[in-house]
């Protein structure tokens, strides 16, 4: 720390959610500098503060996660975000920091194209229970016409509401098992920005998260073994609101057995990148999913049903549901071998990476611009974009994966785990990773918000 440097610590529980604010002088930021002469610009930012958060999630269930794994493969059609039951329809959502109880049932009608009755769209009864960041409500829409919601608190805490025009009715609930079952359950607990929201992180934030850690983790298909996260992070606040986000400093991420962890420093040229704890690069030559990964993408994959014809068996590699025009991405630098129209695949782009390595992008609705073949891509770069060309029943996305055997034939494999390179961290990097922990250790100890 530079002599005479201020830091200022705040610590603020906040539904769950732990923030830590440093003065950004901890780890040698600098605010920004307003040009001069700038007329009619807008008041200059404050300057920016570092903030941390933690978050749980519960794996799913082993009999959903089983059926979970067994649809992303085989093609069998996804349980719908608005289901049908004995009552009407249904949606499950989870609570989002900040969220009344208008907020929370507005946006459950709002998903089953239901209108609030008049008594509800004003604000509602004080005495009713406490909205919690990340638990679980589950809203129907009875045919009858009036809205049912239970409220599951946890295990041992849960309450029904009843609502119609001219009433409104709160209760406690014995806790059924089956109403703990659905929550565990819960297949939107598969969705990054299930948490994230629940937290009250930004959406920039989510998808620098995802990105950050695509070369380690298939964020629209490995969720469902349950997640745990810790993060640092920039924001620049006006007037007391977070005017914009930065960039992520810190992050730890565990996913079924497995944890990574990146810091945001200095190589030893001075360019901004993110290393492991022993300062290497985190950067892998090939990310886990080709799909960009945004909201839409997210939901989608876990929603909608994965369209593959049942009789096309032999197919090997790996399908993404997702809506038509969402842009593919090359998984690493390579070289373009096909471009063009190829049998059941349909629509196939084919890239060719260290002259070891293909993959294969099928089913393509169209091609980026000008791609050609011998063309040179980068790691990320858009390729083309989704679609159901070929032997396919609806949009998505499938990909293959191959390498040359020593017998010189190509055969499907899984993408290798493989360091992009071995760039070092710059001088500094241990104190500042020593800065870093201790902000994650705080966020996952005191109280993390956790999706049951």
């Amino acid at each position: 720390m530079r002599a005479g440097a201020t830091t200022l610590i705040r610590v603020k529980m906040l539904l769950g959610v732990v923030f830590v604010w440093m003065g950004l002088a901890v780890l040698g930021f600098s605010p920004p500098v307003q040009a001069q002469g700038a007329r009619n610009a807008l008041p200059p930012l404050s300057q920016p503060v570092i903030e941390v958060a933690a978050f749980q999630v519960a794996p799913l269930t082993a009999r959903v996660a089983d059926a979970h794994a067994k649809r992303l493969t085989s093609g069998n059609k996804w349980l719908a975000p608005v289901a049908v039951d004995n009552d009407g329809r249904a949606v499950e959502l989870r609570v989002q920091r900040g969220e009344r109880w208008h907020d929370v049932l507005s946006r459950a009608a709002s998903l089953l194209s239901e209108k609030l009755p008049e008594g509800v769209q004003q604000a509602l009864p004080e005495w009713m229970p406490q909205l919690l960041a990340g638990k679980y409500l589950r809203v129907r829409a009875s045919a009858k016409g009036f809205i049912k919601a239970d409220y599951l608190v946890s295990a041992n805490e849960a309450y029904e509401l009843r609502i119609t025009p001219a009433e409104l009715l709160v209760r406690p609930l014995a806790v059924h098992p089956r109403l703990v079952e659905r929550m565990r359950e819960d297949l939107a607990k598969a969705s990054l920005f299930t948490a994230t929201d629940a937290a009250g992180l930004p959406e920039n934030i989510a998808l620098q998260l995802a990105e950050l850690f695509a070369g380690n983790v298939d964020f629209l298909r490995e969720l469902h073994l349950g997640y745990s996260c810790a993060l640092v992070y920039e924001a620049h606040y006006r007037e007391g609101f977070i005017e914009r986000s930065g960039r992520i400093l810190a992050a730890e991420l565990n996913v079924g057995k497995h944890t990574y962890r990146a810091y945001y420093a200095l190589d030893k040229q001075g360019r901004g990148a993110y290393f492991d704890g022993n300062g290497k690069r985190t950067q892998r030559v090939f990310r886990r999913s080709p799909l960009e990964f945004t909201r839409v993408t997210s939901a989608y994959t876990q929603a909608r049903f994965h369209p593959i014809l049942a009789v096309w068996t032999a197919h090997r590699g790996v399908d993404y549901a997702a809506p038509t025009g969402t842009k593919v991405m090359s998984v690493a630098d390579g070289a373009v071998e096909f471009v063009g129209e190829r049998g059941g695949y349909g629509n196939l782009v084919v890239l060719r990476h260290q002259d070891r390595f293909r993959t294969y992008y099928a089913h393509l609705s169209a091609f980026a611009p000008n791609l050609v073949v011998g063309d040179k891509v980068k790691q990320g770069e858009t390729i083309g974009f989704v679609g159901m060309t070929g032997l396919a029943t609806g949009p998505h996305l499938h990909f293959e994966f191959h390498m040359r055997n020593t017998a010189g034939r190509w055969a499907s494999i899984p993408a290798p785990d493989v360091i992009n390179s071995t760039d070092l961290a710059g001088a500094g990097f241990a104190e500042r990773v020593r800065v870093y922990r201790a902000s994650l250790s705080v966020a996952s100890l005191h109280n993390p918000l956790i999706l049951e």
